[in-house]
């Protein structure tokens, strides 16, 4: 297993006296009655990855099975109508969070587009925004001026083409330009997702991923990259160097699960399960 020396600068050892606060709360706001495996799996890929504290906010109807598949996480349920109730505890959740992912299973609902404008309102840390967050997004790109903090998307060619009023094959024809200018744009870090995965950052610098392959093209693949990132932005770690780091890592667990597995058998539930040796090599070179 080969580790990119460049990246492993984002990690450090961890003192004899830490405690679960010292590396930070993740708060995910994911999941919805059909699609509440995509919380299940940004979670336990955040849990994976070092965060402190994993919290997770989704509506009340798949609360039971959501708690139930990630025992080690917080799990706060919210209402559909998203109540004045809902709003004061969700601000509670922002407020001690240092990282907040949203989007992954929520659906393109105007549930989604309330919290993603009430995060993008109120949070003062790190937002990725991935999946229906971005569906949403793209159907209102003015709700990125509500924002007060740094915000990473992590949009697959298709989503890209809706932000940006082009096809996922217009997409692809110049990716870098494609994610660059956007981030510039829209002063936010853009992954867009693919072979060779780009990262840009706000000022325009970007960076090619090499690690990935075709069997991780499935079903809550994206979920767990996403859960990744949101690790290791609560750990401090810069949106830019956290995007980067996140697609490397991800994408080498895919690589990994190809070799052992095969390319046909590759997901998502097979690439958690080796994250950990990953990140036991990671310390080893630390």
């Amino acid at each position: 297993m080969n580790i990119d020396k460049d990246l492993i600068r984002n990690f450090k050892k961890r003192d004899e006296n830490a405690n679960k606060g010292d590396f930070g709360r993740a708060l995910l706001i994911c999941g919805s009655y059909s699609m509440l495996g995509a919380a299940v799996i940004a979670a336990r890929a955040c849990i994976l990855s070092g965060v402190g504290i994993c919290d997770i906010a989704m509506q009340k109807e798949v609360y039971p099975a959501i708690s139930l598949g990630v025992p080690e996480a917080v799990c706060t349920p919210l209402s559909s109508s998203f109540s004045v109730d809902d709003k004061k505890l969700l601000l509670q959740k922002i407020k001690s969070a240092k990282s907040i992912l949203i989007g992954c299973g929520m659906g393109k609902t105007d549930y989604t587009r309330k919290i993603l404008a009430f995060c993008l309102e109120h949070a003062k840390v790190p937002i990725i925004i991935d999946a229906d967050a971005i569906n949403v997004l793209a159907e209102d790109l003015s709700l990125l001026e509500l924002k007060k903090s740094e915000v990473i998307i992590t949009p697959h060619p298709a989503e890209m083409g809706r932000l940006i009023g082009k096809t996922a094959a217009q997409v692809n024809e110049d990716r870098v330009k494609t994610a660059v200018d956007f981030s510039k744009k829209y002063d936010v870090t853009t992954l867009l997702k693919g072979h060779n995965t780009v990262i840009s950052s706000v000022s325009g610098e970007y960076f090619i991923n090499k690690t990935g392959n075709a069997g991780m093209a499935t079903g809550g693949s994206g979920d767990m990259l996403s859960g990744i990132i949101a690790a290791f932005c609560a750990n401090k770690i810069s949106p830019f160097e956290s995007a980067k780091s996140g697609a490397y890592v991800h994408g080498l667990s895919g690589d990994i699960c190809a070799k052992e597995f095969s390319q046909t058998s590759t997901n998502p539930s097979l690439m958690l399960k080796v994250l950990p040796k990953i990140f036991l090599e990671i310390e080893k070179n630390l």
